[in-house]
């Protein structure tokens, strides 16, 4: 059976929690995971700047974040679902599927960052867009196993990295919580972006993606004193101490 609107949201903020604490819980040795690059910089570094995009300065930290997350979250013991539609880290929970997708973004780049994450439809079960000349169909549901007895609800979540290439320091972690489709009578399109892809294809209103806009509406907004759906779990501005939390999150209260 369905949850109410307020115990859905109560669910994604349980979980939240959760992954926030085992984030901070496992901080040291995930920073150590993720510099770990710069041990063998010199026998990678110009096969990557060769192959990216021309014009473009991509994350050098795209892939390898994935491995260490993955490494980090295997000693929560959740049960890792194989499904190909999903975002990075997918996991099943007593009462919940939980999909956790791992974002990176340079300071260089704002776009990727700013108070906003992109989300693509196999990340969300949230229906960007509704109402409006633009189509977006997300990839995931809002329930598995709907109207059986295994009815469980889709949860996603995701980290976002914001980092300079050659500095090994990780600048902050990011820690959000993408409402699940049954919320959108609640949050709208106040919390959508225009995403990366733009249109798909060139001359169609369809999209693959859209920028969740956390910076316009952070918080669990159903639930008591309405905490926030997006927070820190690391920031650390000691090699550019010009850059401040509200750079990133857009946002003065985010924390």
């Amino acid at each position: 059976m369905p949850l109410s609107d307020v115990d859905l949201e109560q669910l994604e903020k349980n979980y939240f929690d959760i992954i926030d604490l085992h984030v901070r819980t496992n901080l040291t040795s995930l920073l150590t995971g993720l510099s770990s690059r710069h041990m063998i910089f010199n026998d990678w570094n110009s096969r990557f700047v060769s192959t990216a995009r021309r014009g473009y300065n991509a994350s050098n930290l795209d892939i390898g974040a994935e491995r260490i997350f993955h490494n980090v979250f295997s000693s929560l013991h959740w049960t890792p679902n194989s499904a190909p539609i999903g975002s990075d880290l997918f996991f099943e929970t007593e009462n919940a599927f939980i999909h956790i997708d791992i974002k990176t973004a340079l300071l260089t780049n704002r776009a990727d960052y700013y108070g906003r994450v992109n989300v693509g439809r196999n990340q969300t079960s949230y229906p960007a867009y509704q109402g409006t000349n633009i189509n977006f169909s997300p990839n995931l549901p809002i329930y598995y196993n709907y109207g059986t007895s295994n009815e469980k609800s889709c949860l996603t979540y995701g980290i976002q990295i914001i980092h300079e290439n050659i500095k090994q320091n990780i600048l902050a972690i990011l820690l959000f919580s993408i409402p699940n489709g049954q919320l959108f009578r609640h949050y709208g399109n106040l919390i959508v972006n225009r995403g990366k892809s733009g249109f798909y294809p060139k001359g169609t209103r369809n999209v693959k993606d859209f920028r969740f806009a956390y910076y316009k509406n952070p918080n669990f907004i159903l639930l008591q004193n309405t905490p926030f759906r997006v927070k820190f779990v690391h920031f650390d501005n000691s090699q550019n101490p010009n850059v401040q939390k509200v750079d990133l999150a857009r946002n003065h209260q985010i924390r």
